[in-house]
């Protein structure tokens, strides 16, 4: 159009090409497949855990939700492949604050221990029963989902 807008009118005297046709079917198929396909194989893919937080202090920045101390600990204490493990976590107050509330998720590595919803902490800490995989290498800990007091931790941090 001679004012820069773009109008469909301007194809009304042409046809559509059969090749142009079927190129915008396939790539509309393509596309639907993708989007119908791509969250079903998500759930599946085991992802890395997305790092809970960037140390603040050292950029300058500060909110005011402290971060607590999350403590695993795992009965027996050398659990071997395929058997079934007592897990506790604490969820310890920064300073004299309040307890921590919320929940945690326990992890094996970057697999979820058990398909349940996140056990809900009591009193600052949880105890679920999973049992693990067949595989001869364990790396087991807690994610502590935060509340409105406390920022997201995991038992993982100061562990190198």
């Amino acid at each position: 159009m001679a004012d820069g807008f773009p109008c469909f009118r301007v194809l009304e005297g042409q046809r559509i090409s059969a090749s142009s046709l079927l190129y915008a079917c396939l790539a509309s198929l393509v596309t639907y497949a993708a989007l119908l396909l791509l969250p079903m194989h998500a759930v599946r893919l085991s992802l890395p855990p997305i790092p809970i937080r960037q140390n603040l202090q050292a950029s300058g920045q500060s909110f005011g939700t402290p971060t607590p101390t999350v403590i695993l600990s795992v009965s027996p204490p050398n659990p071997g492949p395929g058997s079934m493990v007592s897990l506790h976590a604490t969820v310890l107050p920064v300073g004299d604050g309040p307890t921590p509330t919320g929940s945690i998720r326990f992890f094996d590595g970057q697999n979820a221990l058990t398909d349940m919803e996140p056990g809900t902490l009591r009193d600052g800490s949880v105890t679920i029963h999973a049992r693990l995989s067949a595989s001869a290498a364990h790396t087991l800990w807690a994610l502590y989902y935060g509340d409105a007091r406390y920022t997201a931790a995991n038992s993982l941090e100061g562990q190198q």
